[in-house]
Order: C-alpha cells, then sequence, then structure tokens
C-alpha cells in the first residue's frame, strides 16, 4: 500500500513515533525497505519522517536504530559483509550528495602573511592554507542518470538538466560530475541571490 497515497505509510510513521519499545522490533530488512521507498518512488516526507521516526521516538534517542539507519545508508562498518558493504555503497553513492573541496580552485584572494613578527611560524597556524591560498570552493556531486523520472532508482536529475556548468574533472574524479555548491544553492534559491 506505501506509495499509492493511502496513507498506511503514516500510520506507520505514528505508530513508531510515539512508541520505543515497537520501534526497537523493527530490524534491517525494513529500514531497507524505506530506504528502497526513497530510490524508487523519490524523497517524500513520509520515507524521511519514518527514518526519523525510528532514529528519535517521542525525541528521545535510541542509539541502536540510529546506528542501523547509518550503517544502511552511509558505512556498513569493518564487521559487515562483503554484501552489506555493497548495499549500503550503492545507497550512499545513489542517494546521497558527495562533497569534496575543489583542489586548485580558489574562491578569494589570500589574506597575506602574519603581521607581527612574533606570530608562531605560518605552517603552525590552524588556518595557514586559508591565509595563504584563500578559500577553497565546495563541489558536489550526485548520481543521476541522463533523464530523470519517478522509479528510475537514483533521486536526481543531473546538472545538465538543471543548467548547471560542471568543473573541469581530475584524474581521481572517476565517472563523477562536479559543480560548485555555490551554482547549486542559486538555483535552489534564485530569490537568495
Amino acid at each position: 500500500l506505501n506509495g499509492h497515497g493511502l496513507g498506511a505509510s503514516d500510520v506507520f510513521v505514528a505508530l513508531l513515533s510515539n512508541n520505543k519499545q515497537l520501534v526497537r522490533q523493527v530490524d534491517g530488512s525494513t529500514v531497507q525497505k524505506f530506504i528502497d521507498f526513497i530510490r524508487l518512488l523519490g524523497p517524500l516526507d513520509t520515507w524521511l519522517s519514518f527514518l526519523v521516526a525510528l532514529c528519535a521516538p517521542a525525541e528521545s534517542a535510541v542509539g541502536a536504530m540510529q546506528q542501523l539507519v547509518l550503517e544502511s545508508i552511509f558505512y556498513a562498518g569493518e564487521r559487515a559483509t562483503p554484501e552489506e558493504r555493497e548495499a549500503t555503497e550503492k545507497n550512499k553513492r545513489e542517494l546521497l550528495v558527495a562533497l569534496k573541496l575543489s583542489e586548485g580552485r580558489s574562491l578569494g584572494i589570500p589574506l597575506g602573511s602574519p603581521l607581527s613578527s612574533k606570530a608562531p611560524p605560518l605552517g603552525e597556524c590552524l588556518s595557514s592554507t586559508l591565509l595563504t591560498g584563500g578559500l577553497l570552493d565546495i563541489v558536489i556531486s550526485w548520481a543521476h542518470p541522463p533523464r530523470w523520472v519517478v522509479g528510475r532508482g537514483v533521486l536526481y536529475h543531473g546538472p545538465q538538466e538543471l543548467g548547471l556548468k560542471p568543473i573541469e574533472k581530475t584524474a581521481d574524479d572517476e565517472d563523477l560530475t562536479w559543480v560548485s555548491l555555490a551554482n547549486v544553492v542559486w538555483v535552489l534559491q534564485p530569490e537568495r541571490c
């Protein structure tokens, strides 16, 4: 019944939201089923509300459930089986946005060297790279098909469909397309620019 607009998942979320004992009965296969709903039907608030209710029913954290969700979508852990690691990496690659500092793409000018002769050597300063190299651009990448539609297995349109100019690829980029986070924020909230 999930995904048909009948409210079945809302009832499930309401049950979990107020019942820690019921939350503790949920296993990894149920969590994976809701992650698959996100993959197939998009990031509807119902699926995300389920994960929130699972992690903190009645606004009280349940560490074991938080760990289960984390292991399902971000890091399976050292003791995970190869199958669990592969499933987690697939979820991470297809459902989460990757971030990194763009090497060599400074957004600002260097702030200069220290003014005082009593200052520690520049290399020992916590923000020495900011002082000498300026701010680095934050770039993001995400899984996307050539043309996104509901049920496609990933959540987002690609940079080209959104009119975002990709940055130049480096040797370690594999098959990822990276765009400046500043460009994405502009697309999402143009009235703020």
